[in-house]
């Protein structure tokens, strides 16, 4: 057998593979041999007559596919095997030529793992981490925060002023015609917070429960939705209600009764809580740095085949995200306005990354000898049988590499971060 291998953009693959036809003789052969026993003869059980006599009940048509396909299985996987790689799509086979007497040429193209040229990942220039310290003008404004979110509101009489919680009912048009999406019922919202433009905001202090108000609104020519950037809409506001927020002071008997001992352990709670989450933005900060300065070195050149199923995934898990909050998929689609195709091309930049960088790990992690322990892989491995009912062999091969793959970038955070052990 003659291989010959042609390496395609995108990670694509092209063997030429032929057969001689003295090798196809053994594949006519076994073809015949096969066919027979399912033949019956006159004077013998079926599938036990001799060959020869087998063979004049058999279509030559029929000895041919038969080989064929024999000879196109077994020499497809041993010119794999011979090349070293590793297909991951259904070849696309053009024969070339096939006879006894001509033997058998063919092509198989393929998309193939792709190879990975690993730049000095030892020798990054990685800034040092490092953690803001908590100010204190972040803790006041977690603290406002939560007095915003435990005040008490009362109904109240008069005029809407700045602060003032209201629910109004509003439609908006542009000359004259209803704009679509541009009306709302019963629309919780505070004056003065910014949840409207300005302008309209303005125009509801001085308004009582019940007014209806008519009035324009100008939108810059910059405004985020197109559809009233340098527009001049005209809105129609009811008020539904109108109540007056009362805040509760900052004291120690108010942060009692949040579950506190008294008001300085709540700004202490609210600083060790901001200092966690400042240390979690500078680590995701460290790891993309580190594994963008290792894209940055690295060649891949990824089959498209890899990129889908990653698009896949990410979009399927999105799917599943918007749906557990109670929302139809086709609902949120229609919301962005996109359809799904134009959803997965978004993905695409996504799915690409995180396909690169999941070779790359695996590379490093083989160049580096990094194995998950046993111990650690029988935990997730149980965690795992407890979400699904069968784990099959391929579950535990993809748990194996993501295991692997935090260790390996675990591995690559101690090369750059000495505070690490």
């Amino acid at each position: 057998m003659q291989v010959s291998l042609t390496r395609l953009p995108n990670s694509r693959a092209r063997l030429k593979i032929q057969l001689s036809a003295l090798a196809m003789s053994e594949y006519f052969q076994k073809a015949l041999q096969r066919l027979a026993l399912s033949i019956s003869v006159e004077g013998f059980r079926k599938g036990k007559a001799p060959l020869e006599l087998a063979q004049k009940k058999i279509e030559e048509e029929r000895v041919n596919e038969a080989a064929l396909e024999l000879a196109l299985s077994s020499s497809y996987d041993a010119a794999i095997k011979q090349e070293g790689l590793v297909p991951l799509t259904e070849p696309a086979i053009r024969i070339l030529q096939f006879g006894k007497e001509e033997g058998f040429v063919y092509e198989a193209e393929m998309d193939v793992l792709p190879e990975v040229i690993l730049g000095d990942y030892r020798k990054l220039k990685i800034p040092e981490k490092k953690v803001e310290a908590v100010k204190e003008e972040e803790i006041e404004q977690v603290l406002k925060q939560i007095q915003r979110q435990t005040a008490a509101m009362k109904p109240k009489e008069g005029c809407v002023e700045k602060g003032d919680f209201l629910e109004i009912d509003f439609e908006s048009f542009l000359d004259n015609r209803l704009l679509e999406g541009g009306q709302s019922r019963n629309h919780p919202l505070v004056v003065g917070q910014g949840q409207f433009v300005p302008a309209f905001e303005e125009q509801l202090i001085g308004m009582k429960k019940g007014e209806t108000k008519e009035f324009k609104v100008k939108f810059e020519e910059d405004f985020p939705n197109k559809k009233v950037a340098g527009q001049e809409i005209r809105f129609k506001v009811t008020v539904k209600e109108l109540k007056k927020i009362e805040l509760p002071p900052l004291n120690d008997e108010w942060a009692v009764s949040l579950g506190e001992k008294n008001l300085a352990d709540l700004k202490e709670r609210i600083k060790e809580s901001l200092t966690q989450e400042k240390k979690k933005k500078s680590e995701a900060q460290f790891e993309e740095e580190l594994l963008n300065q290792i894209l940055k070195i690295s060649q891949i050149d990824l089959p498209k085949s890899l990129i889908l199923v990653e698009q896949g995934r990410l979009l399927g898990f999105l799917k599943n995200q918007i749906e557990e909050k109670g929302v139809a998929f086709g609902d949120y689609l229609a919301s962005i306005k996109k359809t799904e195709e134009e959803l997965a091309r978004d993905l695409e930049k996504v799915a690409e990354r995180n396909v690169k960088i999941s070779l790359l790990l695996e590379e490093i992690g083989q160049k580096e000898k990094i194995q998950c322990s046993p111990e650690k892989f029988e935990k997730e491995l149980s965690q795992l049988r407890e979400i699904k009912k069968e784990v099959t062999e391929e579950d535990k091969r993809r748990l194996k590499i993501v295991l692997e793959a935090e260790e390996t970038l675990a591995f690559l955070k101690k090369l750059y971060d000495p505070s690490r052990s």
